[in-house]
C-alpha cells in the first residue's frame, strides 16, 4: 500500500481559497488516508529523508520514496537583484499600479507572474493575467501616443476548479462551492479546449499585397 503525506507552510492546506473548499479537501484527504502536516518547511533535503522546520524553530525528519516538490510563485530573481525596479519583499515581483506600470519606473509596464499589483492585490490566478492583457495593451498603446493611462480594476470573483483526483473536482467561486465527479468532467473540457487553441491553429492567410523577392 502507498502511503502519501502532505505538507505545507500555511496553515492549513489551500489557505488562499474560501473556508467551504478548505473544509471539502481536509474531508478528502482524510478519506483517502492522506497525512497532512502543516506550518512545516523544508530545512533541508537529504538522500530518502526531508527535514523540517517548524514555526517554534522545532525539527522533524520524514523518510520518503518519492517527492513531489510543489513551489509558490514568484518572479525571476534577477529582477529583484539586477534591477532598479521597486520589486516586492516576497516573491520579488515587479510592483505596479492599477495601470500595470511600474510604481518607480514609467514607461515600463508588467502583469502576470512577474507583477504585483499594489492597487488592486489578487491571488495568483492564471484568470487575472489573461484578462490584464487588453487593458495592458491599451495602456501601452496610450504610453507610447502620450495620452493618459486608464486604471483597471480586475474582478473580486473568480471560478477554481481542483481536481481532487480519481477523477474528482472541487469547484469554488467566492464563497460558494461544490464537489463531484460530473465537475471534474467540467473542468477536463475546459481544458482540454483551452489546449487546442495552442495546438489546432488556424492557417494563416495570404499576405495582402505581394512581397518583393
Amino acid at each position: 500500500r502507498v502511503a502519501v503525506s502532505l505538507a505545507t507552510r500555511s496553515g492549513e492546506v489551500l489557505a488562499t481559497h474560501p473556508a467551504g473548499v478548505r473544509r471539502r479537501f481536509r474531508r478528502i484527504l482524510a478519506e483517502r488516508g492522506v497525512e497532512v502536516t502543516t506550518g512545516v518547511s523544508v530545512r533541508a533535503a537529504e538522500d530518502g529523508a526531508l527535514v523540517f522546520e517548524g514555526r517554534d524553530g522545532s525539527e522533524a525528519a520524514a523518510a520518503f520514496d518519492e517527492v513531489v516538490w510543489c513551489a509558490g510563485a514568484a518572479a525571476p530573481d534577477f529582477l529583484a537583484r539586477n534591477t532598479e525596479f521597486a520589486c516586492a519583499k516576497d516573491g520579488g515581483f515587479i510592483r505596479v499600479s492599477a495601470t500595470y506600470e511600474s510604481v518607480s519606473h514609467p514607461g515600463v509596464f508588467a502583469v502576470g507572474d512577474c507583477a504585483e499589483n499594489v492597487d488592486h492585490p489578487r491571488p495568483r490566478a492564471g484568470v487575472f493575467a489573461v484578462r490584464a492583457g487588453p487593458p495592458l495593451l491599451r495602456n501601452v498603446i496610450a504610453a507610447l501616443r502620450g495620452l493618459p493611462l486608464t486604471p483597471h480594476v480586475p474582478q473580486t470573483h473568480f471560478l477554481s476548479l481542483i481536481s481532487a483526483g480519481d477523477r474528482y473536482a472541487v469547484l469554488s467561486r467566492g464563497p460558494f462551492s461544490l464537489e463531484g465527479a460530473y465537475l471534474w468532467h467540467l473542468k477536463d473540457y475546459i481544458d482540454r479546449a483551452w489546449m487546442r487553441k495552442y495546438t489546432d491553429l488556424p492557417d494563416m492567410p495570404e499576405p495582402p499585397v505581394a512581397l518583393p523577392d
